[in-house]
């Protein structure tokens, strides 16, 4: 039983079951439930409109756009895009622009394509599965990238890296690649706060134009139609002061806009509107 004396629950994330057992009678108080949705598809793993219910979920929200939260959920269900996930002591400190590899992209993350035995069975296995649930959905144009010869997967480079390493690694390049087929992620906000300039995936189907970076100020956009041309235009001139003047603007909008900081303000003042509170 929650205890009567507390304002708003604040559950890190929709998608586990076991959490219904745990806020047993939750539905006999009349607390407000807020919790950080799953990625949309989580929808078909789980019985999500069950759980919503169970847990009287009020508010829900993520770094996605609604339209990938929608695409699964009915409208009756409350959603609020907050972006988050960039911790901002850990991008205090990035290289200087001047030391940073200007020959190349990096790039990070899952790639569409699998590389051993377990990994084709296991595809293969999910293709059963709806497209959305299979490994190789989420990441085509990020793995057509990572096929071109200037293009380095910073595991390649940096195999150890963690959370924590992270700024350190994206800051040794100039330029960095965040490609998600379906919606925007978290990488399209670590690699312009770690100072990069990033080429960003940005497509009617992702909607990450809604995380309010803009075109040659902010970021580059590519999709599938022009990726290696403005790929090229960097690399022919890399020494161009207009790619260090986005990247610096992608930098200064993502630590004011898109950190963890500011994504707890709108949490607080969220749950404020919840409770009736101006």
């Amino acid at each position: 039983m929650i205890a009567r004396e507390y304002d708003v629950v604040l559950l890190p994330q929709i998608d586990d079951p076991t959490q219904v057992m745990a806020l047993k009678g939750i539905r006999d108080e009349s607390i407000p439930v807020v919790g950080c949705a799953a990625d949309p598809h989580a929808f078909l793993k789980h019985d999500m409109l069950k759980m919503y219910a169970d847990l009287k979920i009020d508010l829900s929200f993520s770094f996605f756009p609604p339209t990938a939260f929608y695409k699964y959920y009915p409208p009756h269900i409350k959603y609020t895009q907050i972006p988050f996930g960039v911790e901002p002591k850990l991008y205090d400190m990035v290289r200087p622009w001047e030391e940073r590899v200007d020959d190349c992209l990096a790039i990070y993350g899952i790639l569409e394509e699998s590389r051993n035995l377990p990994q084709r069975l296991y595809d293969r296995w999910y293709k059963r599965r709806p497209a959305a649930l299979r490994p190789n959905h989420h990441y085509k144009l990020r793995t057509r990238c990572s096929r071109l010869p200037y293009v380095i997967h910073t595991k390649s480079v940096y195999p150890d890296q963690d959370t924590d390493q992270l700024p350190d690694v994206l800051s040794s390049f100039r330029a960095a690649i965040a490609a998600t087929t379906t919606f925007p992620t978290i990488k399209y906000m670590e690699a312009p706060a770690a100072g990069c300039l990033t080429f960003m995936e940005v497509t009617d189907q992702n909607q990450a134009i809604t995380l309010g970076y803009e075109d040659g100020k902010t970021a580059v956009f590519i999709d599938e139609s022009n990726y290696q041309d403005r790929f090229q235009e960097y690399l022919d001139g890399p020494g161009d002061p207009k790619w260090r003047r986005i990247a610096d603007a992608g930098r200064t909008y993502t630590m004011n806009n898109l950190t963890n900081d500011t994504a707890a303000d709108k949490l607080y003042c969220l749950m404020r509107t919840i409770l009736g509170e101006s």
